[in-house]
């Protein structure tokens, strides 16, 4: 910007004199007349219409073509998948103990010397030979310690039993034999048989049964009582070291809790089907997952490792089934033990044909929830138990596969923004020439049916509303299937009559209401036969397109734009420079169009401080015999301020320039070139106070 008079050098030397009479002439004041440019800016056809709009010829005539997308359907709308997942809630039923065996002989020499007297003696002494053996009565034995802790310390059973099995390896027959067993801690009595004859050299064995029971890994067996006949006087040989072997198994256990050493075993083992939530009309075949994740959640109460293996056979990354094998480390007593994790699980194919292959919808899951044997001691009880939460969360499907269904949706009445003018904030047009179509651009594996139902132009400055009056609408526009492997649309143009009126109305939003129905023409197959597919950026679209020629009749089209102003200090405490003035705006307008202008003066907030001029004309550019404007109109519109008023501006920002434009006088219809523009210039002749 540069000034129409230049009073530096003048005041350079007002300076220079001054300051050599400064002492005298601190209070005086002087008023110096300055020309300065304030505002400089443009406005042309880029700024009636977004540039990305414009369609320049050689000539330099412009078309406009723009395109707004009404409605777009896509895989979201069609199906969104709920977190699906499945809990265990797994309390031990029943603990598996496994059958367990102590094998304790009592010789033949033992029960000599717990005979005593003449008899047992004899016994030993014939030793290695063939002697007859007299009958023998009342003999009993000391407590003799059993110790189990190699297999359990303690355990309290619901259920079990006691096999107490008695091999006669003597030569002699035992009868009227009790044997007592019971828990060394606290004396309580387990068991106590009677066997009343055991011939040599065979075996009898009793149960008894232990429901109930408490029994300890410490505990003591007694003879009570055994008696025999002898050999009947006839001679046998004699082996102090031939035994009555007793062999206790404790089988069939079902413990309430016990302090153990566990056999491996499997606490449970699960698999589960499961189906699509909310899948309503779609029969999938499988899907591929775009974004989501695999959720495991874990809380123990055993007191042992829990070691699990979560598999989901049907879903597979590059031909490998999804499976985690992890563990959850004991509880400590009376807590919990917790493992949770999620395993992403994008680019994952998730079969939806169920365990067998024959369904669809439906995935499914397993989980192996085991204890392995460590050797060590453990205590478990059927209270204990384990919480296992685990399936998909988050999903969203990347593709598709199978039937889609046949329904019908209803949408709106929605409204989309509309950009095909910026900065007209008032006015009307008539267009010479509007061609609009539809274009329904069909992206899935399937046939659609389209119908608009209503489109309604908005303009929310004026509150003007216009609705489209068109055989095109409530008609049905039925679309061919898109085809894929590669994905290649199938797109419908057509072309609507009557759009006119809509665009003329300048409008920022488009209100619509659709109806779409999928595979009108294709029923439901047989299960797991559908081949409809659908990506989930990949659906189907309606766009509006209007190209026209920029050819137009203009009644007080309006056109705003704003520009920085700054008169310098606002500070009303300090000397303000500016005493008073005239601003002069230099208006060089090359469109063929009337106009009517206005500014204002705004402060940061929006709010106008003061209108510097209202609805002034400025004249149109002169056509030529082309109707073509050669050469720009220049007006000059000058306003005086006076000092109060000056105050006032000191307060400003911002200016608004307002040109409401009319084409009256013109031809009917006036071509818009590119190069067309309105040019202000705002200039202030101040004076100064020095």
């Amino acid at each position: 910007m540069t000034s129409f008079r230049n009073p530096l050098i003048g005041i350079a030397c007002l300076s220079i004199v001054l300051g050599a009479c400064k002492n005298d002439l601190d209070k005086a004041s002087w008023d110096v007349g300055v020309l300065a440019p304030l505002v400089k800016t443009s406005i042309g056809i880029d700024d009636l219409i977004t540039d990305s709009l414009l369609q320049k010829t050689p000539d330099n005539t412009v078309s406009l073509v723009y395109q707004t997308g009404l409605y777009e359907f896509t895989l979201d709308q069609m199906y969104t998948m709920p977190d699906t997942t499945f809990t265990y809630n797994v309390q031990l039923q029943y603990i598996e103990m496994g059958d367990r065996s102590i094998v304790y002989p009592i010789t033949l020499g033992q029960i000599a010397r717990e005979t005593g007297g003449a008899t047992g003696a004899f016994i030993l002494a014939s030793h290695g030979n063939s002697v007859p053996v007299p009958p023998i009565s009342g003999i009993s034995s000391n407590n003799m310690p059993i110790d189990a802790n190699e297999f359990f310390e303690s355990v309290t059973l619901i259920s079990g039993w006691m096999d107490i099995e008695l091999k006669n390896e003597l030569p002699i027959p035992i009868t009227n034999l009790v044997f007592q067993l019971k828990n060394q801690s606290n004396g309580v009595v387990i068991v106590r048989d009677t066997f009343p004859y055991i011939p040599p050299n065979t075996t009898v064995i009793d149960s008894a049964d232990l429901s109930g029971q408490t029994v300890y890994g410490d505990m003591l067996g007694q003879i009570l009582n055994m008696e025999s006949p002898g050999s009947g006087g006839n001679p046998v040989p004699i082996d102090t070291n031939d035994a009555l072997i007793a062999t206790i198994t404790v089988r069939d256990l079902n413990p309430y809790s016990a302090t153990a050493v566990f056999p491996d075993q499997d606490i449970v083992n699960e698999t589960q089907e499961m189906p699509l939530k909310n899948a309503d009309n779609l029969q999938l075949n499988y899907i591929i997952i775009r974004d989501g994740f695999v959720k495991i959640d874990v809380v123990s109460t055993l007191q042992d490792t829990l070691r699990f293996d979560y598999k989901i056979p049907s879903a597979t990354f590059q031909g490998v089934p999804f499976e985690v094998i992890t563990k959850v480390p004991p509880a400590p007593p009376g807590g919990t033990s917790v493992f949770s994790k999620l395993y992403d699980f994008t680019g994952y194919k998730l079969d939806l044909t169920g365990i067998n292959g024959d369904t669809v919808n439906t995935w499914y899951q397993s989980l192996i929830g085991r204890i392995d044997s460590t050797g060590n001691s453990t205590t478990l009880a059927l209270t204990d138990s384990f919480y296992v939460n685990a399936g998909l969360v988050d999903v969203v499907p990347e593709y598709g596969y199978g039937y889609l269904g046949q329904d019908v949706y209803d949408i709106g009445p929605s409204v989309v923004p509309v950009e095909l003018f910026k900065g007209i904030t008032a006015g009307n047009i008539d267009l010479e020439k509007v061609k609009v179509t539809m274009d329904v651009v069909n992206s899935i594996g399937l046939d659609a049916n389209v119908v608009l139902k209503s489109l309604i132009s908005k303009n929310t400055s004026t509150g003007n509303t216009v609705p489209l009056s068109s055989s095109f609408l409530d008609s049905t526009v039925t679309i061919a299937e898109a085809t894929d492997n590669p994905l290649t649309p199938a797109v419908e143009n057509i072309e609507i009559s009557g759009l006119e009126p809509l665009v003329e109305n300048l409008p920022d939003e488009m209100e619509y209401q659709l109806k779409l129905q999928l595979n009108p023409n294709t029923p439901p197959p047989p299960i797991g036969t559908g081949t409809d597919f659908i990506y989930h950026d990949h659906g189907i679209r309606a766009d509006l397109n209007i190209e026209m020629p920029l050819s137009l009749v203009a009644n007080q089209l309006t056109l705003t734009d704003t520009s920085d102003f700054d008169l310098g200090n606002n500070n009303p405490s300090e000397d303000r420079k500016i005493k008073d003035g005239t601003f002069t705006l230099l208006v060089d307008n090359g469109f063929p169009f009337d106009a009517l202008i206005t500014l204002d003066i705004t402060d940061g907030a929006g709010n106008v401080l003061d209108q510097l001029m209202m609805d002034q004309m400025v004249a149109a550019a002169q056509l030529d015999a082309g109707n073509r404007v050669s050469q720009k109109k220049l007006t000059q519109i000058k306003l005086p301020v006076n000092e109060a008023r000056m105050n006032k501006l000191y307060n400003g920002n911002k200016i608004v320039i307002k040109a409401a434009f009319t084409t009256a006088g013109q031809p009917d219809f006036v071509k818009i070139y590119s190069n067309y523009t309105i040019d202000f210039k705002l200039v202030g002749d101040f004076n100064y106070r020095l």
